[in-house]
């Protein structure tokens, strides 16, 4: 019987202590970094580290640096506008995501690097961009190759041409796939495939617009 009566005793002392920990909680935890206040994101986590910085030209001719997009979120990629099947459809999923943000989408930068340079002009980025309707929904950057080649390193892209480009400069290029999603104050947060949905994208982004 002595049992019975001290199991209100012992809830009553357990939701005191629980109580305490929650109040320590909300006082310890805004101290912390930001990755262990930070909500979860779909992905790959990157941890945070700085993201490595770039200037390259978008399809405006207009320079473009990773710095300058600093306060905005960046979602960036690597692309080829003669690619014929993955690069289409992650430039296709970034104009989904761009309208579902709606009006946030001016705080959000959609970044595509080219990893063919030789054919990546601007005039063939203006084209790949304005028949999908993406012109002033994301930036397209080229550069010089060496400048790109650094780019790649830093993201860990592979970027290799198969054979030899003929006079028609009809070849593919085999490449890495995926999405960095950077935030506002540059530092890599997460990464995605190449097969991410829209919506997991838009939920990342509304995450680190909120922070």
């Amino acid at each position: 019987m002595r049992a019975l009566f001290r199991r209100p005793l012992a809830l009553a002392l357990a939701g005191a202590a629980l109580a305490l920990v929650v109040v320590l909680a909300l006082v310890v935890v805004p101290s912390l970094p930001f990755v262990a206040r930070a909500k979860a994101l779909n992905g790959t986590d990157l941890g945070g580290t700085p993201a490595p910085g770039f200037q390259l030209t978008d399809q405006s001719g207009q320079p473009v640096s990773l710095a300058s997009l600093h306060g905005k979120v960046v979602v960036l990629t690597f692309l080829y506008t003669n690619c014929p099947d993955v690069c289409p459809l992650i430039a296709g999923k970034f104009g989904i995501a761009h309208d579902q943000l709606g009006a946030q989408a001016g705080d959000v930068a959609f970044v595509a690097v080219t990893v063919d340079p030789k054919r990546d002009t601007i005039p063939q980025i203006r084209q790949f961009l304005d028949r999908r309707g993406l012109t002033d929904k994301m930036l397209y950057l080229t550069g010089y190759p060496n400048d790109l080649q650094q780019v790649w390193q830093n993201y860990g892209v592979a970027a290799i041409q198969q054979g030899t480009p003929a006079a028609t400069a009809d070849y593919l290029v085999d490449h890495s796939t995926g999405i960095y999603v950077i935030d506002k104050t540059g530092r890599e947060r997460t990464f995605l495939g190449s097969d991410f949905a829209p919506a997991d994208l838009v939920q990342d982004v509304k995450t680190l617009l909120s922070e």
